[in-house]
């Protein structure tokens, strides 16, 4: 799909936070236009899957991607009665994991983040509640980072309803052209406003509309006096997102639907998954969304709001997935030798692989193995090239990791 450039004059500070925030809410209810107006706009009245009324005003900003985690969970410490202990049902970002174990009384870690720990996520906040010092608020990701899992939102909505805890989703990976979270969670964090690469920035949308209105009652209050300080107070980089926010949508393509490089090139390093010509098999496994808990993916995935409408930006799943080798030499030669950029950023109009484990558990390898974090795993975020050009880097670096692999054998 071609990327639409919108030609918008740069507007006031003011005004363009506005209209940032403005976007932002119609996205999470599904409407992907980008009217060129600086004045205000009706809000859709629901979307496909049943989200209703988000405002601006429910939208706040922030300069970079942890900063809506960080005042997520300052706000909800701020609104409890008490400092309690929020779950985290799935192996997390490790920034994420640091705040909520570093700034306030700890977390409860289900790293495996399957279906197997709903159990053990309801008893800790079974526990908890009988303790007489309950769980405030639950933390989870839309994808996972680096395995691409998709927690049970449904489930742990359920659970959330039963012990009276706040749900918060980061849907950064899924993102909201290809999820609707909002149905489920009392706070969708976003920590990506443009797949252009020029700007850093996040969103905290709070939902106060519906089933969960009571319960965000209390965060609602402690962050009304937080609009304007916590927000972004950069002037350049507000107005920069203000224009370019108009073309993040299609920018957010590659995180989108499925285009055809996407695929071939999953398929190309699955298949190598599966060699069984007589070579030593260098992959072991390959995550990407769309094989990995699908039913919990397809429960919230956003539909258009006609059968007979066909969308105007379909929903994919997400443009990011992750190699696990067979060995280390494996690794190390294929991320050596694969031609894309280099980097841990995701979501952009160029690829970029970077070798996850090491960049993000370093001090910790062992701990990271223990929930399925090797250190030999590579995590490609696929771009716009041309298809031929991204197989072609494929397939040099996975010979490279081949004759790697089996000299060290």
């Amino acid at each position: 799909m071609r990327l639409v450039q919108y030609d918008e004059q740069p507007l006031p500070y003011a005004e363009a936070r506005v209209v940032l925030r403005r976007r932002i809410a119609r996205a999470l209810e599904g409407d992907f236009s980008s009217p060129a107006e600086p004045s205000p706009s009706p809000i859709p009245q629901n979307n496909a899957s049943g989200s209703q009324n988000i405002s601006g005003e429910d939208v706040f900003l922030y300069p970079c991607g942890m900063n809506p985690i960080w005042h997520a969970h300052r706000l909800i410490l701020q609104a409890a009665e008490q400092s309690l202990t929020p779950p985290f049902p799935s192996f997390p970002y490790t920034c994420t994991l640091r705040v909520l174990e570093k700034f306030g009384p700890g977390c409860y870690l289900f790293g495996a983040g399957v279906d197997d720990d709903l159990s053990e996520v309801r008893r800790a906040a079974q526990e908890a509640t009988s303790s007489g010092i309950p769980i405030f608020a639950l933390f989870c990701e839309v994808f996972t980072n680096p395995l691409l899992r998709m927690p049970n939102l449904v489930e742990l909505r359920k659970i959330a309803d039963e012990f009276d805890f706040l749900m918060v989703v980061d849907d950064s990976f899924g993102n909201f052209v290809n999820v609707d979270v909002m149905e489920h969670a009392d706070i969708v964090i976003t920590e990506i406003l443009s797949g252009m690469t020029n700007v850093m920035g996040g969103s905290r949308n709070d939902n106060t509309t519906g089933s969960f209105a009571i319960a965000s009652k209390p965060l609602n209050k402690t962050s009304a006096g937080t609009k304007t300080s916590s927000a972004w107070n950069s002037t350049r980089g507000t107005l920069l997102i203000g224009s370019t926010s108009s073309i993040a949508i299609q920018k957010q393509l590659p995180i989108g639907s499925g285009i055809n490089q996407r695929f071939t090139v999953y398929k190309t390093a699955h298949d190598e998954s599966q060699n069984s010509d007589g070579k030593k098999r260098v992959i072991n496994n390959v995550f990407y969304s769309k094989w990995v808990m699908r039913e919990h993916y397809d429960a919230c995935r956003r539909r258009p709001a006609s059968s007979v409408v066909t969308p105007r930006y379909p929903s994919g799943f997400g443009g990011l997935f992750t190699i696990l080798f067979s060995d280390k030499p494996a690794a190390r030669a294929f991320y050596d030798n694969l031609g894309c950029g280099k980097g841990p950023t995701w979501g952009t109009n160029f690829t970029l692989a970077c070798p996850y484990t090491i960049l993000a558990h370093h001090p910790e390898l062992d701990w990271a193995a223990r929930y399925g974090v090797p250190i030999n795993i590579v995590r490609i975020s696929v771009g716009r090239e041309d298809e031929e050009t991204i197989l072609g880097w494929v397939k040099h670096a996975l010979a490279a990791a081949q004759k790697a692999s089996e000299r060290s054998s």
